[in-house]
C-alpha cells in the first residue's frame, strides 16, 4: 500500500520523528496513524535505552558572577564527545542559559523592643500650668 505525503506529514507533526522513520512506522502498520505513532515511540525507547548506559564526560565548565561581586552561580554542561563540545552552538550553551543569580534568603527584620517605641511619660512636678 503506497503512503501518502499527508499522512507521513501528520505522523511526522504528531511524534517530531524523521521522514524516512515515519515512513517505514507507516508501512509497518499499512497507514494506521495512530499505531505509527506507538510504534515510533517504543522504537524511541529503546534507542534511549541503549543510550542510557553512556557517560557524559565532555564538555565545559562556566561561571557567573553578578555584579557586586557577592553572588554567582557555576554551571556544568555534559556530552558525550570532544567533537560536540567543540562545537559553537554547545559552547554558548552556558551563555544562553538564564543569567539570574541565585538569591540569598532574605533576613526577617528582628522585632524591635515594644518599650523603646514608648515615649518617657512627663512626671507631674515638671510640668508647668499657666
Amino acid at each position: 500500500m503506497p503512503i501518502s505525503t499527508d499522512s507521513i506529514r501528520e505522523l511526522r507533526e504528531r511524534s517530531g520523528a524523521g521522514i524516512m522513520d515515519c515512513k517505514r512506522a507507516l508501512e509497518a502498520t499499512d497507514g494506521a496513524v495512530e499505531e505509527a505513532e506507538k510504534l515510533l515511540a517504543q522504537k524511541g525507547l529503546a534507542v534511549a535505552s541503549k543510550k542510557a548506559g553512556r557517560t557524559a564526560n565532555q564538555g565545559l565548565v562556566d561561571f557567573y558572577v553578578h555584579s557586586g561581586g557577592k553572588l554567582g552561580a557555576m554551571i556544568e554542561v555534559n556530552c558525550e564527545t570532544d567533537f560536540v563540545a567543540r562545537t559553537d552552538q554547545f559552547k554558548s550553551a552556558p551563555t544562553r542559559s538564564p543569567r539570574t543569580p541565585p538569591t540569598p534568603p532574605r533576613k526577617r527584620p528582628s522585632s524591635p523592643n515594644p518599650s523603646s517605641k514608648i515615649p518617657p511619660r512627663l512626671s507631674r512636678a515638671s510640668s508647668t500650668r499657666p
